[in-house]
């Protein structure tokens, strides 16, 4: 859909010398966020020599007329809708031993984000930095923790991947807690708690996030965060916020400063306050203190970005930790659709989605479609905050069967992310879904092999898991050569940037569970009378219009097999066993298969759609990829084609049936 007036390039140009914005490609940024008209055709060869760098990241909506308008996304500066998959790195920057880092040296993190990136094909790093680390002391700044976390930041780019700078705390500070405590936190310096209360959780504390409802000392101190209250230092007083807000604007200085503008491209924002907790409301309902507590420091966050020159970036917004709550009467959800002034720009909504019912009381085995209704009501809060969604925590414990086992409920969980039910029986997707993109926690490279003393007590060395309050979340063991549970899981095909509007997308993992059981969740189905590819490994993807001459990106996974690859596609048909090259040869709709980062990667598959009433917003396109699919013969690959275009071009339904 085009605007009806004209764009006013001049104004828009000064705005951009306004807030520091010259450096990006003006051009490109109007038509990605005002007009979603591509520029001039590219040959394939260009906009390929293009598709394995990153660049900057908007947000907007869908201009399709299958999509649902209020559904925000995020673009990159050629046009095209971006989404990402990616991990949480990591909960090591909870512990002192690393000195707060997700890594302990440039080699460490260089040796596991090549894997991660070769192994998952992840776009999106949520990169965790601590509070404690950047400024240990009172106006004080410590700069060599910024050049370490740097480093790391400029490998995660320097391999193809976008960071999400993360300030994790949980549970306030680790300054909180006695030696002898069961638990420990992480987040505030020592100088911001000194003289609180000894903390104290009951005479029985089964979790740490019990924490957060009966520990009178971790209670004050979120309290006092959120009423910016006084506290005396060395160097007169000071204000929790004030002090906060003084080391973000110096870390977001520094990293402005001593990164490439092609490397701060890859910055996506900033996540400033992880899981926040009310601490006890003081009298205020949960809306009002969203409203009074929790927004106000956000447009403060958001004023020293702009300040520092992140003007282009987004502030990863979290709510209330509770708002989606399962656990039941002993923590009820405090709802999502709180907020009254909606920001216009500059926010992103941040969420996170545990399955706290099933590590607790609920016995229920995760099965498919169990998560349809938590993942809708994500999609849900999105439109009222006329926000794009990031999915910045999902995970299970690890070890557990039945209704723990985290191969299950993760798979369970993938599945709810990229789709949902139509409502109709037998049940299949609905034809346009708002796939969540996510991070998923975590990515240990340490796992097992840590030696942390919680709350510094020389008589307590925690080396196994992840070493912090028991948990045991890390997918990864051996430094990041084995897996803690099916890898198929979560090394998943997943489309990273889309020509146009992406409708829907779903991926048939066959992984297994705890009990070895396969979970093959999806089926094509032509009306519900023939079905096929339940047994196979297959990804669907349909989008609608083109927004950008550069191609649809597709992550495909390093145990599919190009010799035993099959390719279905509207605008090239069906491709059987793909070679694998380094460049296009500029035919028309083409369709290239590449290798994504070196030998042992997964693969990169780049769709050109050149047809001229692609820019329609009524046009579809659909790309369907399944492993061991060469070895169907004839008549099922022309059976499968016709399922697609007859459901997808002329019905306009979805293909998928969920059995």
């Amino acid at each position: 859909m085009m605007v009806n007036n004209p764009v006013n390039f001049e104004k828009l140009k000064s705005l951009f010398q306004k807030y520091n914005l010259s450096r990006l490609p003006i051009v490109g940024c109007i038509f990605a966020a005002f007009t979603c008209v591509p520029a001039a055709a590219l040959p394939h060869s260009a906009t390929c020599s293009n598709t394995g760098e990153v660049n900057d990241i908007f947000t907007g909506s869908r201009q399709s007329k299958f999509a649902d308008p209020d559904d925000k996304v995020f673009r990159d500066n050629t046009g095209r809708e971006v989404f990402f998959r990616g991990w949480n790195i990591s909960g090591n920057t909870k512990l002192a031993e690393s000195g707060f880092k997700p890594y302990r040296s440039l080699e460490d993190a260089d040796n596991d984000l090549n894997r991660i990136r070769q192994e998952t094909g992840a776009n999106l790093i949520r990169f965790c930095i601590a509070w404690e680390g950047v400024n240990p002391d009172v106006d004080r700044i410590d700069f060599k923790y910024l050049d370490d976390i740097l480093g790391q930041i400029k490998l995660a780019v320097s391999k193809g991947m976008y960071v999400l700078l993360d300030y994790h705390e949980d549970l306030y500070s680790r300054y909180l807690f006695n030696q002898d405590s069961w638990h420990t936190g992480n987040g505030a310096p020592d100088y911001v708690v000194r003289g609180y209360p000894k903390e104290y959780a009951g005479p029985v504390c089964t979790n740490w996030g019990q924490h957060l409802l009966t520990n009178g000392a971790v209670r004050l101190a979120f309290r006092n965060f959120w009423n910016d209250v006084d506290f005396i230092t060395r160097n007169g007083v000071r204000k929790p916020q004030e002090c906060f807000l003084f080391q973000l604007e110096a870390t977001l200085r520094y990293i402005g400063e001593n990164l490439s503008p092609e490397e701060m491209s890859q910055l996506v924002g900033v996540d400033p306050f992880n899981e926040p907790a009310d601490g006890g409301m003081d009298g205020l309902t949960p809306k009002e203190w969203t409203n009074q507590k929790l927004w106000p420091f956000y447009h403060k966050c958001r004023r020293v970005m702009d300040a520092c020159g992140w003007y282009n970036k987004q502030l990863y917004a979290e709510p209330l930790v509770f708002w989606n709550s399962n656990v039941g009467f002993v923590c009820p959800a405090t709802g999502s659709k709180l907020l009254d002034d909606i920001p216009e720009r500059g926010f992103v909504l941040n969420v996170h989605m545990y399955d706290a019912a099933r590590r607790s009381w609920n016995f229920t085995n995760p099965s498919s479609g169990c998560y349809f209704s938590n993942y809708d009501a994500i999609r849900d809060f999105g439109r009222y905050m006329k926000m794009p969604v990031l999915v910045s925590e999902f995970g299970m414990a690890n070890g557990g069967i039945g209704a723990k086992d985290p191969a299950a409920m993760l798979a369970a969980m993938y599945q709810a992310m990229e789709t949902t039910a139509d409502g109709k029986t037998p049940v299949r997707p609905r034809f346009y879904v708002q796939p969540l993109s996510g991070t998923q926690w975590q990515w240990d490279y340490y796992y097992d092999h840590h030696n942390e003393y919680q709350n510094f007590n020389p008589d307590k060395l925690l080396t196994a898991a992840d070493a912090w309050n028991g948990e045991d979340f890390s997918v990864v063991k051996d430094y990041g050569r084995n897996y803690n549970y099916c890898k198929y899981v979560f090394c998943r095909a997943y489309p990273r940037r889309i020509q146009g509007d992406m409708i829907s997308f779903y991926y048939n993992t066959l992984a297994t569970d705890a009990w070895n059981k396969l979970l093959n969740w999806a089926e094509l189905s032509d009306n519900d009378s023939y079905r096929m590819l339940r047994d196979k490994q297959f990804m669907l993807l349909i989008w609608s219009g083109k927004t950008s001459d550069y191609p649809t990106e597709v992550f495909i996974p390093n145990y599919f097999k190009p010799s035993n690859m099959l390719i279905v596609s509207d605008l090239q048909g069906i491709t059987a066993a793909p070679a694998v090259t380094d460049k296009p040869m500029d035919t028309e709709n083409e369709i290239v298969l590449m290798s994504d980062s070196g030998s042992e990667s997964g693969y990169r598959l780049l769709s050109w759609n050149d047809s001229e009433q692609a820019g329609r917003s009524d046009s579809l396109h659909y790309l369907l990829v399944v492993n061991d699919g060469a070895e169907l013969n004839p008549d099922l690959r022309q059976k499968l084609y016709s399922i697609l275009n007859k459901s997808i071009l002329v019905e306009q339904v979805n293909p998928l049936f969920l059995p």
